[in-house]
């Protein structure tokens, strides 16, 4: 009886047991795994904000298609909510609230509710000051840089609170302390409270964690020493400088062993050493350039690199990599290889400035056509081989100058000799802000470099060069993207030769679509060929770039462009090869690769109609984010 009792109650356990197991999946089925196509998202309580802008900031959308691994995951959800409600309070609504909802219907199909608390809007009413003595308070307001009597973005603030503290910190205030406190009053009072301390000065500097890079090496990057002052900025610059080394995995400057009577501090410098050896193999696609017309390649690269030779973090590297050139035409049989070789060393230090210097030994050949045709054959050949130094300068991650001189050869049907040598120096400037160097959104990419060139033998090639590239790019609605690029060049020649290895040339599909570099004035070679060129160019793209669904997108673009001996009358809008139209990309972890169709609008040489479609018929772009 005992023992029939005992099973009934485990019975009945097991039976409640599998009832909750079931509801359990029976909600994981109905909520995580569902149908992702999201129909509708509502706003409730948005009295400030426009749906519109909330829209903006939030990565699921309605009639979202994409599916994820493991069915719709309710954690996405979570984390818009999170982003609405940081919009809030960097718009000042401090006590904002955002609750979620999700409601299937009867299609098993996705609708959002976002309930939203905005509260009161906090503005900026006074702010005051405890603890300063080193900075007066006008120097700490330029710091801040506040708005008064607008709203108040926490968020901003605390990031300037850091400013703050920095500029004590390169003032020798290595321990300073900064706290605040706000009334909970939409009339906000602030008072910031400032515990500045001492000023430090560096005692001792403390190396550690080198097991093969020498101890000297590190010691040249820190432009801080015993004796001087603490000084923040000239750690972080020190600290960045050790990174451009290449030789390690982490880099940390940090005060120690403070002494309060005497107000020295020490340095500790800990430094993680990376491999000496590496080997990379890469394949995939990139943009090239071979002299002035840019290609997409192709590419399978080996390298090997020593990172530590003399064990002072000088670098060795030998690469090399076979290309497969696409001529941007819908041809198979018109492709062809390139290949390249080159051995460098790398010296980061040179004398008294930290430049990055590069010696190369190079042996290249590209394969490209300079001829009004779309055939690329076996003589349309440029071999560049010789020594090359350059060093570069990097005052941050934006901006870099790059100067360089190389003692090269060059083997080319357009060349004067068929093979001359030649010097080069070059200067190189570029700037970058792009948030994504694949796939940007906002942002500027500029770009120049100047080119003096002369024959090391006779007079084939003496001229200067200069271009100027400019692209914008706009982040519109949906996350759609409007990008523009405008490029001007200009080539002085000073021998009895055209310099037709370097003249401009345009065309292809990443300048004026729509041209097989067909654009331009015409020269002929020794050999009674025709090339189409110019000693002046000037460029300019406008695209506009719309998401469609996973990882498909489109196009509409216009290219304008022109090649003359001179800049007289280079803005004639009738003097432009002018294309339009349109095409699908595909957005490829290496990078867009893209297939469009570009048509004729105007075409000064009368070669090509109004509305042509050009003898490519459909070009496959790689990498064309100008």
């Amino acid at each position: 009886m005992k023992s029939l009792k005992y099973i009934n109650k485990f019975e009945i356990f097991m039976v409640f047991a599998i009832i909750l197991m079931s509801t359990h999946l029976f909600a994981t089925i109905n909520v995580n795994k569902i149908d992702d196509k999201i129909v509708k998202i509502n706003y409730i309580g948005n009295d400030n904000i426009s749906a519109k802008k909330i829209n903006k900031i939030l990565n699921v959308r309605i009639n979202d298609t994409k599916k994820y691994k493991d069915g719709f995951n309710v954690r996405i959800i979570k984390l818009e909510k999170e982003k609405i409600k940081y919009l809030y309070i960097s718009k000042g609504y401090i006590n904002c609230s955002v609750m979620d909802s999700l409601f299937i219907d009867s299609n098993n199909q996705l609708n959002i509710n976002y309930t939203i608390r905005e509260g009161e809007k906090y503005l900026l009413n006074k702010l005051s000051f405890i603890g300063n003595k080193v900075l007066e308070k006008e120097d700490i307001l330029a710091i801040l840089d506040l708005q008064f009597n607008k709203y108040f973005d926490i968020f901003s603030f605390k990031d300037k609170l850091k400013l703050l503290e920095n500029k004590y910190g390169q003032l020798g205030y290595a321990y300073v302390k900064i706290n605040y406190e706000m009334n909970n009053d939409p009339n906000l009072e602030i008072i910031i409270k400032i515990d500045e301390g001492e000023k430090y000065f560096i005692k001792d500097i403390d190396i550690k964690g080198l097991k093969k890079v020498k101890y000297r090496t590190i010691k040249k990057q820190l432009n801080i020493k015993s004796e001087d002052r603490y000084d923040l900025d000239k750690i972080k610059q020190s600290r960045r400088r050790i990174i451009e080394l290449g030789m390690f995995n982490s880099v940390n400057i940090v005060p120690k062993n403070r002494n309060i009577d005497s107000q020295y501090v020490d340095l500790s410098v800990k430094v993680s050493e990376a491999l000496e050896h590496r080997w990379d193999a890469n394949i995939g696609f990139r943009q090239g350039r071979v002299e002035f017309v840019d290609y997409s390649y192709l590419f399978s690269k080996i390298d090997w690199t020593h990172k530590n030779i003399f064990n002072r973090a000088h670098r060795l590297s030998i690469s090399s990599s076979i290309n497969l050139l696409l001529s941007q035409i819908s041809d198979i049989n018109n492709v062809q290889f390139s290949y390249d070789a080159q051995l460098s060393y790398r010296v980061p230090i040179i004398w008294k400035y930290h430049l990055p210097t590069t010696i190369s030994l190079y042996h290249k050949k590209d394969v490209y056509s300079p001829f009004n045709k779309i055939k690329i054959n076996e003589n349309d050949e440029l071999i560049t081989k010789g020594l090359s130094v350059s060093s570069n300068y990097n005052p941050n991650r934006k901006f870099q100058i790059s100067i360089g001189y190389t003692l090269r050869e060059i083997e080319s049907i357009l060349s004067q000799e068929r093979s001359e040598i030649q010097n080069k120096i070059s200067i190189i400037l570029k700037y970058d802000n792009r948030d994504n160097f694949l796939y940007p959104h906002n942002g500027w990419n500029v770009r120049s470099y100047t080119n003096f060139v002369n024959s090391f033998k006779g007079n084939y090639s003496q001229y200067i060069q200069w271009e100027m590239s400019v692209s914008k790019y706009f982040s519109i609605f949906n996350k759609s993207v409007l990008a523009g690029r405008f490029a001007i060049g200009e080539t002085y020649n000073f021998s009895d030769y055209d310099p037709l290895t370097a003249l401009f040339r345009m065309g292809t599909a990443t300048s004026v679509r729509g041209w097989a570099q067909s654009i331009g004035n015409e020269y002929l070679t020794t050999d009674s060929l025709t090339v189409y060129a110019g000693y002046n160019k000037i460029l300019a793209n406008l695209e506009y770039r719309i998401p469609l669904f996973w990882i498909l997108g489109a196009e509409i673009f216009v290219d304008a462009g022109q090649l003359r001996n001179d800049f007289t009358g280079i803005f004639q809008s009738n003097e432009f090869y002018v294309s339009a139209g349109g095409g699908i990309r595909i957005e490829s972890p290496v990078g867009p690769i893209r297939f469009e169709m570009p048509f004729v609008v105007n075409d000064p040489s009368g070669r090509k109609k109004f509305g042509e479609r050009t003898e490519i018929k459909i070009i496959i772009a790689i990498l064309f984010a100008y």
